[in-house]
């Protein structure tokens, strides 16, 4: 059997990796990828939501909150303490998931976003009306969408 000379030093990166996942190493991870999810989830909620400002006010003072209690809840990551990750700090992560689609879902009430799969439908309905030859054009199979 032939076996990459490498190999070893990936085995020995995959053990340290699981050996973080128990002691402060592996918290210390956890907090920064949360602090970054949570980031960026608080940034794209403000990007998007920017053009609501003047459209709906009513909905980016909504948005605007939902994006605020991102950020608090970004802030109390640091404050996590534990010798291992615990339920604190999925718990965090899980609440903010929801405001976060919570907000995601006013944006798309509001239009600012669509769905992905609306755009996969469209192009699979206009290359369908290609590859069959039904006679119509594209920008009438886009136009139904």
């Amino acid at each position: 059997m032939l076996s990459s000379p490498t190999l070893t030093a990936t085995v020995i990166t995959c053990r340290k990796q699981l050996s973080a996942y128990g002691d402060e190493r592996g918290v210390e991870f956890a907090k920064a990828v949360v602090r970054g999810k949570l980031g960026n989830q608080a940034a794209l909620l403000h990007y998007f939501g920017k053009y609501l400002k003047t459209a709906n006010p009513n909905a980016f003072a909504r948005l605007s909150d939902i994006a605020l209690r991102l950020i608090q809840a970004r802030n109390s990551v640091a404050k996590v303490s534990a010798p291992t990750i615990d339920e604190e700090l999925l718990a965090i992560e899980g609440s903010s998931g929801r405001n976060y689609w919570n907000g995601v879902r006013l944006l798309m009430r509001q239009g600012r976003v669509r769905h992905p799969r609306a755009s996969r439908r469209r192009r699979a309905r206009q290359l369908r009306a290609q590859i069959t030859g039904t006679g119509c054009s594209i920008r009438r199979c886009g136009a139904r969408s």
